[in-house]
């Protein structure tokens, strides 16, 4: 008998729980595992975005929902101001490589293999156009290797990832990973009846169909494997560039060290977020850790489900 169901989405977690869906099944513990990327980012990361801004050589470049996280981290980004654009696409990016001939235009960025997807296509973009000045600072998590570490202590255990997170390794990936722990894979869009439907599936052991990987999958997991070297045996949580790219990363190894959580310690998921020490002084309005202030962060959600 399963007893287990781990979210790797903070979205699907919440509309789960949020319409009580959950109370259909009493024998079955629900989990949210971080959340999304920013959640599982340390702290480290942020602190050093500041020597990145700082360097007048730079003009860095990120998506607008991070600068909260850097608030978060203590760096306080006003007097640098003029040298960060806030913008949402990272093509646009590219392309002011030719206005700032003279200076690195750095894209901060975090995410999943499907973020670090796009900044592959970037950067053949840039090598395309002859732009030598294109950088990229950004902590990209592998999530087969992170849902191996949950499945290590949690086998026969019920996985739910969003449809989206498949689009460039396809679903076959997953599917095998979980065969390997006697786990069941449900991917599904972000809608209280299709997350239903799945585990009512999974629980009742009928066999979750997979969909056939399109050749766009195919080309997306080339893109990645072009220009970032893929854990091998999923032992390795981050993205790492493969060596002939490695002129584009501005990440120093100080600042990767996946353990330098700033509270609770998501990698220990055998305790409970209201486990943690500061769980009553952390809160939307005070924040103490990125998984209070990220929007799918699995504090944030928990907490917002307690009123």
């Amino acid at each position: 008998m399963r007893k287990n169901v781990l979210f790797f989405d903070g979205g699907l977690y919440y509309t789960f729980l949020s319409n009580e869906i959950n109370n259909k099944y009493p024998d079955l513990n629900f989990y949210c595992i971080g959340g999304d990327a920013e959640s599982l980012t340390p702290s480290c990361f942020f602190k050093n975005f500041f020597n990145l801004i700082s360097n007048e050589d730079n003009r860095v470049y990120m998506f607008p929902d991070l600068l909260r996280l850097i608030d978060l981290s203590g760096q306080k980004i006003e007097k640098e101001r003029e040298r960060v654009v806030l913008s949402n696409n990272l093509f646009d990016v590219v392309a002011d490589c030719k206005k700032y001939p003279n200076k690195n235009v750095v894209f901060f960025g975090i995410g999943f293999e499907n973020a670090a997807a796009t900044v592959s296509i970037a950067i053949l973009r840039a090598l395309m156009a002859g732009h030598d000045n294109f950088r990229v600072y950004g902590y990209f998590i592998y999530l087969p290797s992170l849902i191996e570490k949950y499945l290590t202590i949690y086998s026969d255990s019920i996985i739910v990832i969003p449809e989206e997170y498949t689009l460039v390794l396809g679903e076959e990936v997953f599917k095998k990973l979980c065969d390997k722990y006697n786990a069941l894979l449900i991917v599904t869009k972000n809608n209280n009846r299709c997350i239903d439907s799945g585990i009512s599936n999974a629980v009742n052991n009928e066999e979750h169909q997979l969909p056939s990987i399109s050749n766009q999958v195919k080309d997306y997991s080339s893109l990645l494997s072009e220009t970032f070297e893929i854990p091998k045996d999923y032992k390795s949580l981050l993205l790492s560039f493969n060596p002939k790219y490695s002129c584009f990363d501005m990440v120093s190894e100080k600042a990767v060290g996946s353990k330098d959580f700033t509270c609770f310690d998501l990698f220990d998921h055998q305790k409970h977020v209201k486990d943690c020490s500061n769980w009553n002084k952390c809160n939307a309005n005070h924040p103490l850790c990125n998984t209070m202030i990220s929007s799918k962060g699995v504090c944030l959600i928990e907490k917002s489900l307690s009123f």
